[in-house]
């Protein structure tokens, strides 16, 4: 039986991918290479399901795939050290910026810095559909069931609707045979589920929180019972979210205005980390640090909860052979959903000559083989010198 992975190793890599997690969904592509190609923590076979699970349910995939590979190595203990390791260098940096823009109410650095970073994300976004489309797309079907998505993704399809209609089109093409270069489970051992006392705990820590804030701050308990919403019911990944947060807080709540919204993600945009952090500048907004911590930890706390619990389950019957083919669906649409993205941000962000020759050197530097954090880096420098 494989040695485990300790704590601080686990903690470090996810800190670590936490800094250098722009892209959204397109660092799954990173994020498989460092823990099933480069450390050897994971399967191929395992991290597909994995996958296919993070696409199944509410939240955002990125920061769900990142759980799932803690859960995987140290149980529900350690799916909450990968995600907080994971969320606080972005969630740390968007609370310093927050506080920079809300008291000059200016950055005029984020724009440049947002259009630059928008140009590396293209890139990284290209080169993430060309290796997992390598890797998990070995068949005409899965690669057909991948354009499909694209193009229901384009249309604004129902994000829910199109992953279950990929799962169906994937069981019905399949010939129950596995995906050529499976590996078997690291060590072949179950998920370990909370325990019901646990999640009472958990349940009813939340409830006295939120009791406190309604009496002390009802306007604060209110955000976060949004973002709880939100995050229980929101599929697609974190920019399904974005729409929503808009309605809830600006619309409804008016707890923003528009123009200062839009201001928080692009703030979200040239930080790392999850796009969902923008509920951690929102939380400023109104309530400073604690109201900060707060949100954070509103919009993240369903779907880490949802996914803790599903996960057991789902990977006993991922085991079966009738569930191969529904996964396969299920990961083909996500490939799917990344070429949506791919073409919605290239389409904004390569509107002048500077955008096109820095994605273009981005992504070549990425098939020549240089690490992603280091094209970030270079990204950065280079956005604030040519843009």
């Amino acid at each position: 039986m494989a040695t485990p992975v300790s704590y601080r190793d686990l903690c470090k890599a996810c800190l670590w991918l936490g800094l250098t997690a722009y892209g959204g969904p397109a660092m799954v592509g990173y994020v498989r290479e460092v823990v099933v190609e480069r450390r050897r923590w994971v399967g191929a076979k395992e991290f597909a399901d994995g996958l296919a699970l993070c696409q199944l349910i509410p939240g955002a995939t990125l920061t769900q795939v990142i759980s799932y590979v803690g859960l995987l190595l140290r149980g529900p203990a350690g799916a909450a050290a990968a995600a907080a390791c994971f969320i606080f260098p972005g969630a740390l940096l968007v609370l310093v910026l927050s506080a920079l823009y809300f008291r000059w109410q200016a950055l005029p650095i984020v724009q440049t810095l947002s259009h630059g970073v928008a140009a590396v994300v293209v890139a990284i976004l290209a080169y993430a559909c060309l290796r997992l489309a390598r890797t998990i797309l070995p068949t005409l079907p899965s690669l057909a069931i991948a354009v499909a998505a694209c193009l229901a993704y384009v249309w604004r399809a129902n994000a829910f609707v199109v992953i279950l209609g990929a799962a169906a089109v994937g069981f019905l093409t399949s010939r129950g045979r596995g995906e050529p270069g499976e590996t078997s489970d690291r060590s072949g051992s179950p998920v370990g589920a909370v325990t019901p006392l646990v999640w009472s705990a958990l349940a009813g820590g939340t409830l006295a929180v939120l009791l406190a804030m309604w009496m002390a701050a009802p306007r604060l308990a209110r955000l976060c019972l949004v973002f709880l919403g939100i995050g229980s019911v929101a599929f697609g990944g974190g920019y399904s979210m974005i729409p929503l947060i808009q309605q809830q807080v600006v619309d409804r709540l008016g707890l923003l205005s528009t123009q200062v919204f839009m201001d928080g993600i692009a703030l979200g945009q040239i930080t790392p980390g999850p796009i969902m952090l923008t509920a951690t500048f929102i939380g400023y907004a109104g309530w400073g640090p604690l109201g900060a911590v707060l949100a954070t930890l509103a919009i993240f706390l369903p779907s880490w909860a949802i996914l803790v619990v599903a996960a057991p389950r789902f990977r006993t019957w991922s085991q079966k052979g009738a569930a191969q083919g529904l996964i396969r669906g299920v990961i083909a649409s996500f490939v799917g959903m990344l070429l949506s993205l791919l073409v919605r941000f290239g389409t904004v962000a390569l509107t002048d000559v500077a955008g096109v020759l820095l994605s273009a050197g981005a992504f070549t530097a990425l098939l020549l083989g240089v690490d992603l954090p280091l094209v970030i880096a270079a990204g950065l420098v280079l956005s604030v010198l040519l843009l």
